[in-house]
């Protein structure tokens, strides 16, 4: 009986670690429970003895302790059973066909053996399906050949490792057994089954112990380049959430991967817009991928890796036709991607990726432990991506935030700047006029004006005013375009019109000075889209400054207008500029030599409010002077279509 007792434990045991589950405790009782059945099995209390029992000379009859064995045989390879089919329902592809086939084995082979234990308790039926325990062996083989159950090398190494262990279990029992008969004459005595007792249950614990102890021992001294893949990828994997820059990831990744598999490709593709970008590739150059694709799909139903020449396996074996559908078009994608194996980076249940393999340079098949563990590497990988997209986000935000920072830092550095400029015009250029003014107002309080000089004397502290009101202005409207963006009222305007306008408000100005004001109307000169009041702004400066810079001769304003833009040219006599000076006329506060000789109280601000007024009309404007007292000439060029 000594085979028999160790059956559900061992095929607990195996659900156990082909389910990858956490069951220590349970396969703790369990095979303590087998430790003292074995005792058991050596006295009466298991089986009492033999008898004659339908045509069979010598059968068993049960002890005391065999219904309590028959049970916990019943419990623990029912609940094998049951977490097996659990699995096989939730399952899918190549899982689902290993899983069928060990329920199979399983299922006829326990049926079978079952008929052995009628005829124990006087039931009489004969043992006659005894031969299909073979069933179990025979369906486990099916899904090693056919399913990637297990590697033979897999198959070598746990065989190596079951003899190691087999030796270890009989040699303590045999050690035992001696012990118990050197010390009480007989390993069947009261006593000795007493001390047996803990002694079984500390030797479960030992065996499992031992048990990992010598799988460890035989991967690294008999299987040494298989252990050293596996603990170089395991190595790997748990590094892969560490890296947090995704342009060191991805190669990393394939790298190791080239290297630990010994495959001659491999490609890395990232979720971006519904499509899968090729990242990374080592090898060859695979194309785009456009999702939702099939394989896309297939890889985020399933959550498992892909075997490319298993799919037509799956194909055949599939009793749905819808499946076998997808199964096709799934192993066409593969195809066109020249992949082997296809393993998807899910998290949060949306494909974040892929990774594609292609064939091992031994031209090996992937074993089910390759695929375990690039599977593991693959989940791994999805959180390092997942880490990384985070960094990577982090990073952008961070190189906004601090673009933003330097803008505003800009921004500051200009206001502060231009709150210098304005304290320097105002303690220059508003100190005269000011001076002027009080002065004048002073000598009115005192009535030290005579009659006949005080209108003449207010008039003057009229005009002073004016030319400071007129300096306040440019230094407001100066601040205003030079520390924000200017925006337009657009409207279709008659720059004929607005021209007119403008020369009226200064004809008493020019005729002041004797000098001529002409324009002559354009009728071929159509409406265009501007700011009415900041335009008027622009002609009211060139001409005030035109007549302002002119002794003697005239200022003469020109309008244009071709298909693509129309052009404003105000042109005097007046003093000009020098060839250096031209460069710098636009710039704010920029006053030559001889305009500060001719206008003293002048802002040097009216220019800079004229280009950047063009400038917000997406328009051009430029100098044109032959040299000092040549006159000049401002060309304003606006494009006919602004928006």
């Amino acid at each position: 009986m000594m085979g028999a007792i160790g059956v559900p434990i061992t095929y607990f045991h195996f659900v156990s670690n082909f389910l990858k589950l956490k069951k220590r405790l349970i396969l703790y009782f369990g095979y303590g429970l087998s430790s003292l059945f074995l005792l058991l099995n050596l006295t009466n209390y298991f089986v009492q003895g033999v008898e004659s029992k339908l045509g069979f000379a010598f059968w068993p009859k049960p002890g005391v302790f065999f219904t309590p064995f028959l049970i916990f045989f019943f419990i623990y390879s029912a609940y094998a059973t049951f977490l097996l089919t659990k699995r096989y329902v939730a399952s899918s592809g190549n899982s689902r066909n290993q899983i069928r086939y060990i329920l199979f084995g399983f299922i006829i082979g326990f049926l079978g053996g079952s008929t052995n234990y009628f005829l124990w308790f006087d039931i009489p039926i004969l043992p006659i399906a005894n031969i299909l325990v073979t069933a179990f062996p025979l369906g486990i083989f099916y899904a090693i050949i056919r399913y990637r159950l297990l590697d033979v090398r897999i198959i070598f190494r746990k065989s190596t490792v079951f003899v190691i262990i087999s030796g270890f279990a009989y040699s303590a029992f045999y050690f035992f057994l001696y012990i118990f008969n050197y010390l009480f004459g007989s390993a069947y005595n009261a006593k000795a089954f007493v001390l047996g007792v803990p002694f079984a249950f500390i030797f479960s614990f030992l065996f499992l112990k031992f048990e990992d102890l010598t799988k460890k021992l035989a991967s690294r001294y008999f299987f040494g380049e298989l252990y050293s893949r596996q603990e170089a990828l395991r190595d790997f994997a748990e590094k892969l959430t560490t890296i947090v820059e995704l342009k060191k990831l991805s190669p990393a990744l394939l790298k190791n991967l080239i290297h630990s598999m010994h495959i001659d490709r491999a490609a890395f593709y990232l979720v971006y817009e519904k499509k899968l970008e090729l990242e990374e590739a080592v090898g060859f150059l695979p194309p785009k991928i456009v999702l939702p694709n099939d394989l896309g799909k297939y890889l985020l139903d399933t959550g498992l890796a892909v075997v490319q020449e298993e799919l037509e396996l799956m194909v055949r074996d599939s009793r749905s036709k819808k499946e076998r559908i997808l199964l096709r078009k799934v192993s066409a994608d593969m195809k066109e991607i020249k992949a082997s194996v296809a393993l998807p980076l899910i998290l949060k249940n949306r494909l974040r990726g892929m990774i594609i393999l292609g064939d091992k340079l031994s031209r090996d098949a992937y074993t089910k432990e390759d695929i375990d563990l690039l599977e593991l590497l693959a989940k791994q990988a999805a959180v390092g991506l997942e880490n990384a997209r985070f960094y990577s986000e982090m990073e952008s935000q961070v190189k906004e935030r601090t673009r933003e920072v330097e803008v505003a830092n800009k921004r500051l550095a200009k206001l502060l700047r231009a709150k210098s400029e304005f304290l320097d015009i105002a303690s220059h250029q508003l100190r005269t006029p000011v001076s002027i003014i009080r002065g004048m107002l002073s000598m009115l309080a005192e009535g030290s004006v005579k009659k006949t000089e005080r209108e003449s004397f207010i008039q003057d502290a009229y005009t002073t005013s004016d030319r400071l009101n007129a300096i306040i202005n440019d230094l407001l409207n100066a601040a205003e375009l030079d520390t924000r963006e200017l925006k337009l009222n657009l409207s279709l305007t008659d720059l004929n019109e607005l021209i007119n306008d403008s020369l009226e408000m200064f004809e008493k100005m020019a005729e002041k000075k004797n000098l001529a004001l002409k324009f002559s109307t354009n009728p071929n000169v159509k409406v265009i889209n501007i700011d009415r009041e900041r335009f008027r702004s622009a002609i009211d400066n060139l001409v005030d400054n035109a007549i302002k810079y002119t002794r003697q001769g005239g200022i003469e304003v020109g309008l244009e207008q071709n298909s693509s833009e129309t052009t404003l040219r105000v042109k005097d006599t007046g003093i000009g500029f020098k060839a250096e000076d031209q460069k710098k006329v636009f710039q704010k506060f920029m006053r030559t030599e001889e305009a500060k000789g001719m206008e003293p109280s002048g802002s040097g601000l009216g220019l800079f409010i004229v280009k950047r007024i063009i400038d917000a009309h997406q328009g051009k404007i430029e100098v044109e002077s032959p040299g000092l007292n040549q006159g000049s000439a401002f060309i304003v060029r606006l494009p006919n279509g602004i928006k």
